[in-house]
């Protein structure tokens, strides 16, 4: 009988969102798809299009400066982890140029705890976030998505345009949301910046109730993940919840474009 201390790329008791995300997805009518046997797989090796986020992450959450660390070449040699393909580069730089011209975001992001480890010990789950203001207690969850058409597209629902519960990046920030209540006493407001590579840039504001709900049903997966022992493929049918902003009409209201 495995136990998720079993298993062999589980590397600590407390899940974070990447392991969980790992082993549970929903597909597009919402049905729960859980392959445990995920778990066992190795770490995925990073897309052009991953690597590209993770470099804009380190850049603005640990301070390693990209212009110092990376260099434009037209063909990677070898395996030297320092060189990136003109392509990548460039949307790299339009990125990182992107934040820069938002009206007081940098020194904004500057001011805020970057990279932040919160633990819930009675879930036993831990998230590393962003950006997060404990004086005003607020997250920023950073994004940086090829396209933002297909980014709002996965954001929110088709029928009437209200936030998707079941999008993996409002799953995310539920997350880290319930990790800011448990350590800081009191639920959070959130956004996410979402950073084209073509340097367009949106800020959205999620709901509480749509982060609750979506929290709600990451509880159950988690769930699902310590107690399960069967190790073959499974889909269970979730509800088919979805949730609107009671400012249907203002859900834009928050958001602000920048070209």
């Amino acid at each position: 009988m495995k136990t998720p201390q079993d298993f062999r790329y589980w590397n600590s008791e407390y899940l974070n969102f990447s392991t969980l995300s790992k082993a549970i997805e929903y597909d597009t009518f919402w049905n729960r798809m859980f392959n445990p046997l995920a778990l066992y797989a190795p770490p995925m090796e990073q897309t052009d299009a991953m690597q590209i986020g993770t470099i804009v992450d380190e850049h603005f959450t640990e301070s390693i400066d990209f212009y110092e660390t990376y260099t434009a070449v037209s063909r990677r040699s070898g395996d030297d982890p320092t060189q990136l393909t003109n392509t990548m580069y460039s949307a790299i730089d339009t990125v990182i140029k992107s934040v820069s011209r938002i009206p007081d975001l940098l020194n904004y992001l500057n001011s805020t705890n970057a990279q932040e480890t919160l633990e819930d010990k009675t879930l036993q789950i831990k998230g590393k976030l962003d950006f997060y203001d404990p004086i005003n207690n607020h997250i920023i969850d950073m994004k940086v998505p090829g396209s933002i058409d297909n980014f709002l597209r996965d954001l929110y629902t088709f029928k009437d345009r209200s936030i998707n519960i079941y999008a993996r990046y409002v799953r995310q920030l539920s997350f880290y949301s319930h990790l800011v209540e448990v350590n800081y006493g009191k639920y959070p407001t959130a956004e996410l910046l979402a950073i084209g590579h073509n340097g367009t840039a949106i800020r959205i504001s999620i709901p509480e109730n749509a982060r609750r709900l979506a929290f709600a049903m990451l509880t159950e997966d988690i769930n699902l993940i310590r107690n399960n022992t069967d190790m073959t493929y499974q889909i269970t049918s979730s509800s088919n919840n979805e949730t609107s902003d009671t400012d249907s009409d203002g859900i834009w209201s928050d958001d602000f474009i920048f070209d």
